[in-house]
């Protein structure tokens, strides 16, 4: 006579998978596979596998803003260079020439202004040049009024590169004459009929 454990015999087969919903007991959509129902959205194949939460990477600010920096184009890296060269090198004529509104530091900064401004101008009409093929609204004006000059440089980087250079290095080197070097109200002292307007106080006898 073959015994046979109670508990054994009443218990389930471990195949045995339920065709009903265990919430809500409607009949499940391939019971035996993704256990779906139709009636509360039951899924059995996502209560025994549940998704695991990826832990996210955070990136912090320093790093990121390092990485966009490395991550700049070759001619802005070349732009920034040369307006660090224009203003170190204007901050130390500034230290050597004498202090106050003198004629050398006047004259010195005269010079880099209309140097500068040359550049500009000459830089603008390079540029109408290479732009005026490709624009048929370009004309000689525009050399001389250079708003849409500059804009169609803008628009036409890094092609355009070298003028947006040479342009911002001279307006970097007009703003640093002023302030690094000034005197430019030296040239004050020369103006017609200066002389003229300065009292002369008698002397004591």
């Amino acid at each position: 006579m073959n015994f046979v454990p109670t508990n054994l015999a009443s218990a389930p087969a471990p195949d045995a998978v339920s065709d009903a919903c265990p919430k809500c007991g409607d009949a499940l959509v391939d019971p035996r596979g993704m256990g779906w129902c139709k009636k509360c959205g039951y899924c059995r194949s996502l209560q025994d596998s549940p998704v695991r939460d990826v832990p996210r990477t955070v990136v912090p600010a320093k790093a990121a803003a390092a990485g966009a920096a490395v991550q700049l184009p070759f001619w802005v890296w070349v732009m920034v260079l040369g307006i660090a060269v224009v203003i170190g090198g204007s901050a130390l004529v500034g230290t050597r020439l004498p202090p106050g509104p003198k004629f050398p530091r006047a004259l010195w900064c005269t010079l880099q202004i209309g140097v500068a401004i040359g550049l500009i101008w000459v830089t603008q009409f390079i540029a109408l040049i290479v732009l005026a093929p490709k624009d048929a609204s370009l004309n000689f004006i525009h050399a001389i009024l250079p708003g849409k000059i500059w804009g169609l440089v803008a628009k036409r980087l890094p092609a355009m590169a070298p003028c947006l250079w040479v342009g911002v290095w001279s307006v970097t080197a007009i703003l640093s004459s002023l302030y690094f070097i000034g005197g430019l109200a030296h040239w004050n002292e020369y103006l017609p009929g200066k002389n003229k307007n300065t009292m002369t106080v008698p002397k004591s006898r």
